[in-house]
């Protein structure tokens, strides 16, 4: 046994990644927002409207895929040192633990056959010992991973950064949203409002109800950090 199949895992989610960059660089040049100005001079309005595409369902494909590749590559760290310090197939309930709370006897369970200096390292590399378990890299991970099992990984779409210095209701400007789009409608001989926005859309994936959204930036991180980070501690053993 040996690391190489764990290092083919990560390697499988970092050609998901790649993938999903493609896409989205896609969906960007397409220029996915449209923005129209018009006058209704019967209600004596100026209105802006933003429209915005949604991104295209694969996107949603790639993210599971790359999270589920990337975590099953720790669990293929755990299996095969296991394997190699056992000399025998391991038990259903070998893996690589990621917890938010510590829980000593799932850990155990989990970490069964492992050298001690091993478990030392897994331990180390827990959620419950960043100061905010949700930040670590391991917990996003193993949630988005999850996730992907149930159901599709939710889109957190904004569909702009909007800043509007002198809006303002009293002066009869309104903000209007509804399903892909935003309207602003300013009075005819009011006076100019200055919007600035971003048109690109920033997209995060995640779950509202797990409390987990990462941006494409962060996949990326937390790729690097398996990669770079935890993987080659086990080289060691092997």
């Amino acid at each position: 046994m040996s690391l190489s199949h764990a290092e083919m895992k990560a390697g499988r989610a970092l050609d998901h990644l790649e993938d999903l960059k493609r896409e989205l660089q896609t969906y960007y040049d397409a220029e996915p927002c449209a923005i129209t100005r018009y006058q209704r001079h019967d209600v004596g309005l100026r209105i802006l409207r933003i429209d915005f595409k949604d991104v295209p369902d694969r996107t949603y494909l790639l993210v599971g895929d790359f999270a589920h590749n990337l975590r099953a590559s720790l669990d293929y760290v755990v299996y095969s040192l296991v394997t190699k310090t056992t000399g025998k197939v391991p038990g259903a309930s070998v893996q690589w633990p990621v917890q938010e709370v510590q829980n000593a006897g799932a850990f155990s369970r989990q970490t069964k056959g492992l050298p001690a200096n091993a478990v030392d390292i897994v331990e180390k590399l827990q959620p419950y010992s960043n100061s905010n378990p949700k930040d670590h890299p391991l917990w996003q991970l193993h949630k988005l991973d999850i996730i992907d099992k149930h159901h599709r990984i939710a889109i957190n779409q904004n569909a702009f950064n909007v800043a509007c210095p002198a809006f303002s209701r009293r002066a009869g400007h309104t903000l209007n949203t509804g399903d892909n789009y935003v309207e602003f409608s300013f009075p005819i001989y009011g006076p100019v409002v200055d919007i600035h926005y971003n048109p690109n859309p920033d997209i995060e994936f995640g779950a509202a109800e797990d409390s987990v959204f990462v941006k494409p930036a962060r996949l990326e991180e937390i790729h690097k950090f398996v990669v770079c980070d935890v993987i080659p501690q086990f080289r060691q053993f092997f």
